[in-house]
C-alpha cells in the first residue's frame, strides 16, 4: 500500500485546538502545529492505529491476482474507485472498467470489489503485483466524525499540558482513558 496524494488538511485546525486548550496567543502555535500533525500520523491511514483514512486521500495497492471473488479495500470509508488495472497473459497493462465491478460498501469496516453478477475477474498474469488499484478514502469535508475530532483536541490538550510520559511524584494511571473510548468504535482491530 503506498499512499500517492496526501490529505491537503488536518482533522482539527490550529484555531480549533486553540479554542480547545483555551489558548488566546500565538506563542505555541508551532508546537501545537507539530501536535496536530503528531497525532494525525498515529490515527490516520494505513500504519495508523485507527486502520482508515481520516481525510480524502489517494491509495494505491497491488496483489497478485485477481483469482478471488472479491477485492478487500483496507482503508475505510471509500469515496471513489480510481482505477482497476491488472497485467494480462502478454504483459500488456489492462483497465478495468467500473461497469465490470460492483462495490459493497460497508463505511464503517472497509469496502469490497467483485465482478458485476453472472460475470468473473479477468485472468491476470501469475506473478507478484500483477492487479493494481488505485482508490481514493477518507471522510468527506463536512462528515469527520465528531467523536475522532474529540478524542484528538483531548489528546493534543494533554500532550500540550503535559510535555513528558509521566508527572514527576505522581502514580502513573492512564490518564487518556476517555480519548481511546471515543476512538474504539473506529478502530478496525478493538484496542
Amino acid at each position: 500500500m503506498t499512499r500517492i496524494v496526501a490529505p491537503t488538511a488536518y482533522p482539527v485546525s490550529l484555531v480549533e485546538v486553540k479554542s480547545h486548550c483555551n489558548i488566546y496567543h500565538s506563542d505555541w502555535d508551532a508546537n501545537l502545529d507539530r501536535l496536530i500533525a503528531a497525532i494525525t500520523q498515529r490515527l490516520d491511514g494505513y500504519e495508523g492505529i485507527l486502520g482508515r483514512a481520516l481525510m480524502p486521500q489517494t491509495w494505491r495497492m497491488s496483489c497478485d491476482c485477481l483469482n478471488d471473488n472479491e477485492i478487500d479495500i483496507p482503508l475505510p470509508p471509500l469515496i471513489s474507485i480510481d482505477s482497476l488495472q491488472y497485467i494480462d497473459s502478454t504483459d500488456v497493462l489492462t483497465t478495468i472498467t467500473d461497469a465490470e465491478y460492483q462495490i459493497i460498501n460497508n463505511d464503517k469496516w472497509s469496502s469490497k470489489l467483485r465482478p458485476v453478477y453472472g460475470t468473473v475477474w479477468p485472468v491476470a498474469k501469475d506473478q507478484p503485483d500483477s492487479v493494481y488499484l488505485t482508490f481514493t478514502a477518507g471522510y468527506p469535508v463536512g462528515e469527520f466524525p465528531e467523536a475522532i475530532k474529540h478524542a484528538m483536541l483531548m489528546i493534543i490538550s494533554h500532550w500540550n499540558e503535559q510535555r513528558e510520559d509521566m508527572l514527576l511524584g505522581s502514580t502513573p494511571h492512564e490518564i487518556l482513558h476517555s480519548a481511546k473510548d471515543l476512538l474504539a468504535p473506529y478502530r478496525r482491530i478493538p484496542l
